[in-house]
């Protein structure tokens, strides 16, 4: 009679203590293995004109200089930060080109051509627009969208050779 309940205070106790320990292991994310490069947006950000100052260093002591940035009349940046992993072996390049943002209308953007001033905006760091081979990319970039569209649905899309995949970037 004794031993019965001892196992079953036993049963009693080990329960709880591997529902705790295997329920508080952390979830991790599991990317699509057939996937050559995976793409994942951190953050991003709407901005209809960048502006920073930048103290400046001179002679006489200091002076302060003011820097703006605006998109295309009708536009706006949308500017991202995201996190590019090659996975596997397979020789294909990330094509930039394949990279682009789809507004709920169905009009696709390009990255922009010239990105370089989100640096003086502390937009660090940021991805450039060079080939990625192997490894892995963060930072940030840009898009300039129709100002009506960024009220609406976002969509980043990469449709790479193997690498086919949608990311809600704005519902």
């Amino acid at each position: 009679m004794r031993r019965p309940l001892v196992i079953l205070a036993c049963f009693l106790l080990v329960l709880p203590l591997s529902l705790l320990l295997f329920g508080c292991s952390p979830v991790k994310s599991t990317a699509n293995p057939n996937l050559i490069w995976k793409v994942d947006l951190l953050k991003f950000d709407v901005k209809d004109k960048l502006e920073s100052v930048e103290v400046v260093q001179q002679y006489v002591g200091t002076t302060e200089q003011v820097h703006q940035q605006y998109p295309p009349d009708g536009k706006v940046f949308l500017i991202m930060d995201l996190t590019i992993t090659k996975h596997g072996t397979d020789p294909v390049s990330f094509d930039w080109s394949k990279l682009t943002i789809q507004d709920a209308a169905g009009n696709t953007y390009q990255r922009s051509g010239n990105d370089t001033f989100l640096e003086l905006y502390k937009y660090l760091p940021r991805i450039s627009g060079l080939e990625l081979k192997l490894g892995k990319a963060e930072g940030w970039l840009c898009y300039e969208i129709l100002a009506q569209a960024a009220n609406g649905k976002l969509t980043l899309i990469y449709s790479g050779d193997g690498s086919q995949q949608e990311i809600i970037v704005k519902k």
